[in-house]
C-alpha cells in the first residue's frame, strides 16, 4: 500500500469538557483538574478511533503485543489498512485561536523559557530575552553544576522572572529571529481555557452502584469561544482519511469525552517559518511539545552550548492493549530552548525525538537564531 507522507492539518473541536490528568491516584475524597493534552493522548485517540472503524480485533492485537510484536507487525497480521495506522506521524497538539473577535489569531505556543519580564507591582514590566554570553562569567566551569559552555544572561539591573502563558505565531517569529516580542503577542491561559469543576459519585467495582458518602471532584478542560486544538499528521492514506471524514467524532482523554476532528490540506495558519542564520551567532531550537530525552535535559548524541529548560513533566498513561500502566518517564517541557554554535545538528531540524516517541508527537521544535548578549 502506498503511504502518503504529505502533512495534513487536523482541527479538533471539543463537544464537551475534556479531561486529561497525570498518573497520580484519583479516588474518593480527591480533586483532580484536567491539564492540557499530552501528544500521546491525541495519537492514542486517533489510532483507537481508526482501528475501531476498520474492524480491528483488539483482543487479538493485545495478545500479539503482549507476545512481543510491535504495533506495525501486530496490525499487519489483520489487514494492510490497519497496518497503515502504525505509520501515522503526529505533531502537536497545540491551541489555536480562530478569528472570533479576540486577538491574536492563529496557533499559540507555550512561552519559550528564555522570555523574561522585569518584576513590577503590576506585572507589566519590560520584556527581555535570555541570550548566551560571548565569554563565560568569572567562575563558570563546565561541570555538572554548569554543564554548558555558555551562560544565559539578561543585560538589565532589574530583577526578572520567567513569563508564563502562551505566545502567538507572530510573537514566536520574533523570538526565533532573536528579537523581543511585543507584549500584545502574549496570550494568557485564562483567555484560552477554563476549568469546569464537577462533583461525582464513586461507583463500587463489585456492586456497580454508588458508594455511600463517597464523592470526588473533577475539573474538566473547557476551551474559550473560538479556541480549538490543532495538530499535524503525516502518513494518512486516502482510506484512513475517508474514515475521519465519514466518522469525525472520536473519544479523547479521560471518560472518552467527545471531540470532532476535521482534516485540511492547508498548513497550520500562523506557524512561523525558520529564519536565516546568515547574520547570527548560532541556531536555537525551541520545543513546542514535550520531549523525553536520553540525558534528561538534552539528547544522547548532541549537547547544546547553552539551554533554558524548565522543570520536567511526567509522561505516563495506561497501555490498553497490554492492560498495564506505561512506565513513568520525565520529559523536557514545551518551551525549552537549546542553543548551538553555528547550525543545529541536521538530525534535529524538525524534531528532537525519534522512533515511537516522534510518531506520537513528542519533541516537535521550531528553529531560530541567537546573538550574543
Amino acid at each position: 500500500m502506498t503511504i502518503d507522507q504529505k502533512t495534513l492539518t487536523l482541527f479538533l473541536d471539543p463537544l464537551d469538557g475534556l479531561f486529561f490528568r497525570d498518573g497520580r491516584p484519583f479516588g474518593a475524597g480527591n480533586a483532580a483538574n484536567s491539564g492540557l493534552p499530552m501528544p500521546q493522548t491525541l495519537a492514542g485517540a486517533l489510532r483507537s478511533h481508526l482501528m475501531s472503524r476498520l474492524g480491528c480485533d483488539f483482543a487479538g492485537l493485545g495478545k500479539a503485543l503482549r507476545g512481543g510484536a510491535d504495533l506495525k507487525t501486530a496490525l499487519s497480521n489483520q489487514s494492510a489498512e490497519l497496518a497503515a495506522i502504525a505509520d501515522l506521524r503526529l505533531s502537536g497538539p497545540w491551541l489555536f485561536r480562530s478569528d472570533s473577535g479576540a486577538e491574536p489569531h492563529g496557533v499559540v505556543f507555550p512561552v519559550p523559557a528564555v522570555l523574561h519580564r522585569e518584576k513590577t507591582d503590576r506585572g507589566d514590566g519590560p520584556l527581555h530575552l535570555l541570550r548566551p554570553l560571548k565569554d563565560p562569567p568569572p567562575g563558570w566551569d563546565q561541570t555538572a553544576a554548569a554543564p554548558t559552555k555558555k551562560a544565559l544572561w539578561i543585560k538589565t539591573n532589574h530583577p526578572t522572572e520567567a513569563v508564563t502563558g502562551f505566545l502567538s505565531g507572530a510573537g514566536m517569529a520574533d523570538v526565533l529571529n532573536g528579537r523581543v516580542p511585543d507584549k500584545a503577542s502574549l496570550v494568557s491561559a485564562m483567555d484560552l481555557y477554563d476549568t469546569d469543576r464537577r462533583v461525582g459519585l464513586v461507583i463500587g467495582t463489585d456492586t456497580n452502584a454508588a458508594e455511600d458518602g463517597q464523592l470526588h471532584t473533577a475539573g474538566f478542560l473547557c476551551l474559550a469561544p473560538g479556541v480549538r486544538f490543532v495538530a499535524q499528521v503525516a502518513g494518512l492514506t486516502p482510506a484512513l482519511r475517508r474514515v475521519l471524514e465519514d466518522a469525525p467524532v472520536l473519544g479523547w482523554g479521560g471518560e472518552r469525552r467527545q471531540a470532532q476532528v476535521s482534516v485540511e490540506d492547508a498548513p497550520i495558519p500562523g506557524r512561523p517559518a525558520p529564519p536565516d542564520l546568515a547574520d547570527a551567532d548560532g541556531a536555537c531550537l525551541i520545543l513546542t511539545t514535550p520531549a523525553p530525552l536520553a540525558n534528561g535535559w538534552h539528547g544522547a548524541n548532541w549537547t547544546p552550548v547553552a539551554a533554558a529548560v524548565p522543570a520536567p513533566v511526567a509522561v505516563s498513561g495506561w497501555d490498553l492493549a497490554r492492560n498495564q500502566p506505561k512506565p513513568t518517564r520525565f520529559a523536557a517541557a514545551a518551551g525549552s530552548v537549546f542553543f548551538f554554535d553555528g547550525e543545529a545538528p541536521e538530525s534535529l531540524a524538525n524534531d528532537v525525538c525519534d522512533g515511537e516517541d516522534r510518531r506520537l508527537g513528542y519533541g516537535c521544535v521550531l528553529r531560530g537564531v541567537w546573538r550574543h548578549a
